[in-house]
């Protein structure tokens, strides 16, 4: 049939082969394979967000915090730790804590291997041992609010920048850069931010391959689909 999918969607189409009669192995009816093919059709672009549209934002100031209050959520900004404090939407308080600063991995068997625990070991409580110098609040328009962290990292006293967008809807935007600080600092085991989420956020759901990982390896057997489960059956 004809697809007229929506901004962003995409579409495909599975094949599904089944045992027409059981076996020894597999009774009747058993999935035994399928194919995934994505179909070549295009989706409208994405309207962009009219920001006039959007309800307007509240900002208060304190010594140690700011204060950004829309329609249905609250968020509120650490001065001294540059991340947010508490992120309330209709009532319900969303982060424990973060984003902050994160520069390391668990280490694999290669790792230790090559010695990555001791070579790239700087960086392994960097985003913790950060100072903050600064956190500044700049309404840009009715409805968005821009908060910039700026921050030093103890290897190499090299800068992290991270600027909040905060709209009317009560979506915010993350935008993070990093400059090294000096020539020839260690490599880094990873570069990104990391949150915590109150304990009662227990399910995840995926637009993507699954329901179990799908590493190169093994992705031809985890098909694209809409996929939930709780955050402890995604360990791997």
């Amino acid at each position: 049939p004809e697809l007229a999918p929506a901004p962003g969607a995409e579409s495909f189409l599975t094949l599904s082969y089944h045992a027409a009669a059981a076996t020894e192995l597999v009774p009747r009816g058993f999935e035994v394979g399928f194919d995934q093919l994505p179909l070549p059709v295009a989706a409208p672009a994405q309207p962009l967000l009219d920001r006039g549209t959007l309800a307007p934002l509240e900002v208060s100031e304190a010594a140690d915090a700011v204060t950004v209050t829309g329609s249905t959520f609250a968020l509120v900004f650490d001065r001294a730790t540059g991340t947010i404090r508490s992120w309330r939407y209709r009532g319900i308080e969303l982060i424990v804590s973060g984003p902050a600063p994160d520069f390391w991995r668990a280490p694999t068997d290669n790792d230790y291997g090559n010695r990555m625990p001791v070579r790239l070991a700087a960086w392994r409580e960097a985003g913790a041992r950060r100072a903050v110098q600064g956190l500044v609040a700049t309404r840009i328009g009715p409805a968005e609010v821009r908060v910039d962290v700026e921050s030093v990292i103890p290897v190499g006293a090299s800068r992290h920048t991270t600027r909040y967008t905060v709209l009317g809807s009560g979506e915010i935007l993350v935008d993070v850069t990093f400059a090294p600080g000096a020539e020839g600092l260690p490599e880094l085991p990873r570069f990104g931010m990391q949150l915590t989420l109150p304990r009662e956020f227990d399910t995840v759901t995926w637009l993507g391959r699954g329901p179990h990982e799908s590493y190169a390896d093994r992705k031809a057997g985890a098909p694209v689909g809409r996929y939930s489960g709780t955050v402890d059956e995604q360990f791997h």
